[in-house]
């Protein structure tokens, strides 16, 4: 079911596209149009039939990934508790989509976590206004839990077993976090078809240039 209604959404939100290249493109979608269209003809360029999607929060880029029209294995990763829960719903009536509660860094173990008033800006870093006070009511500490972190180089192997994909694809949206989770997947860099890497232009976390 869960299928057939991001199929009916994924019909609903494609744009009319002519043989001169130009294209009708419903209002709700033209914002992102353009960088969705890369994404889809990049996974198709790179033959991906996997996608690693590290610091999934509640699903969004998996969603894209559906609405795109992606049919691959998704493997979404949040270490969130209660992002997780969410996770877990939305990935629950799709075969292909698999979550998993951990973070992905450079050192295995457990690690202290900070979760933010707005949940997409949680992570392991500490929030800072020294550049920018723009989002200083979302990105400001609730809670601090520990959670566990596991090396994207060891758990690849298992992963790719379970699976049986070939040719994975490595998103990272981890709030500052992302050279630590690059680091822990430096034995498996070249079994990864691309990276895909969200950054701020901003220094929102301590330390973190951007």
């Amino acid at each position: 079911i869960g299928m057939n209604i991001m199929r009916s959404v994924h019909r609903l939100l494609s744009p009319l596209i002519y043989r001169d290249g130009t294209a009708i493109v419903p209002a709700q979608v033209a914002p992102e149009w353009a960088e969705r269209q890369f994404l889809r003809r990049l996974l198709h360029r790179l033959r991906v039939d996997c996608v690693i999607d590290v610091g999934a929060n509640v699903g969004q880029y998996a969603n894209i990934l559906r609405l795109i029209g992606f049919q691959g294995t998704i493997l979404s990763f949040e270490p969130s508790p209660q992002i997780f829960a969410k996770l877990a719903s939305a990935s629950a009536h799709d075969d292909r989509w698999h979550v998993f509660d951990s973070a992905l860094g450079a050192e295995a173990g457990t690690i202290e976590f900070n979760i933010m008033e707005a949940s997409e800006f949680s992570s392991v870093r500490q929030p800072t206004r020294r550049d920018t006070a723009q989002f200083e009511s979302d990105n400001q500490v609730v809670e601090r839990i520990h959670v566990a972190i596991e090396r994207l180089d060891q758990v690849l192997p298992r992963l790719r077993d379970a699976y049986g994909f070939q040719r994975p694809f490595l998103k990272t949206d981890t709030q500052g976090f992302d050279i630590e989770v690059l680091r822990g997947a430096a034995g498996v860099h070249r079994e990864l078809a691309g990276i895909e890497c969200e950054l701020a232009i901003k220094e929102l976390y301590v330390d973190v240039k951007p």
